[in-house]
């Protein structure tokens, strides 16, 4: 981020604003930082006079620095646990259920995972620091990736928060249930241990 205040409040940004709110939004999200956070501190700094303008242009500039600096948490791919039952769970930090979850899934690593269960969660928070209280409060034991631009997202036609997919021990996809219920955990359960004994 101070990278980005520091070039948003150079004077040499202050005639082109040529680039625009997209190009900021996109550039804060590849760097992992706050918008607002930027342009909080740029409106902190005594060298700015039009510190949209030149956030707008440092914006344009950032994205053609980083934008070959995709997410490798987006690239995810299920072949590499071969052998092993995968739940992949969709969260985010705002996600009540999410919170109810957590131990239940820390649970299941935990029980199932000599068994071959491989529990991965993937983080949706746009701002890591969301991500990082929320984990603080609610640890996981299991795998966390992350997928701020929502591409696996995508891939899986999330629409729920939270979304758990199950695949089998050859990749293939087997079942999901949407949110999470306390009272369906024995549901729940019932799922990963029929996919674990399956041959």
């Amino acid at each position: 981020m101070n990278l980005i205040v520091a070039i948003a409040t150079n004077p040499v940004f202050t005639r082109n604003s040529a680039a625009s709110i997209h190009c900021l939004l996109n550039a804060c999200r590849i760097a992992n930082v706050s918008v607002y956070g930027v342009f909080r501190l740029s409106l902190q700094s005594s060298k700015v006079k039009f510190p949209l303008k030149r956030l707008f242009h440092t914006a344009a500039l950032l994205l053609l620095i980083v934008s070959s600096n995709t997410n490798a948490d987006s690239t995810f791919d299920l072949t590499g646990y071969k052998g092993k039952v995968v739940l992949l769970d969709f969260w985010a930090s705002w996600c009540v259920p999410c919170r109810r979850s957590f131990p239940w899934m820390n649970s299941m690593q935990e029980k199932y995972g000599d068994d071959g269960l491989v529990i991965i969660g993937v983080n949706m928070d746009s701002d890591p620091a969301d991500r990082d209280e929320f984990l603080q409060e609610t640890p996981a034991n299991f795998q966390i990736i992350n997928d701020p631009d929502g591409e696996l997202a995508r891939a899986h036609e999330v629409v729920a928060m939270p979304s758990s997919y199950i695949f089998d021990r050859n990749g293939e996809f087997v079942t999901r249930h949407l949110g999470f219920k306390v009272k369906k955990q024995d549901e729940y359960e019932a799922l990963l241990v029929e996919s674990l004994r399956a041959d």
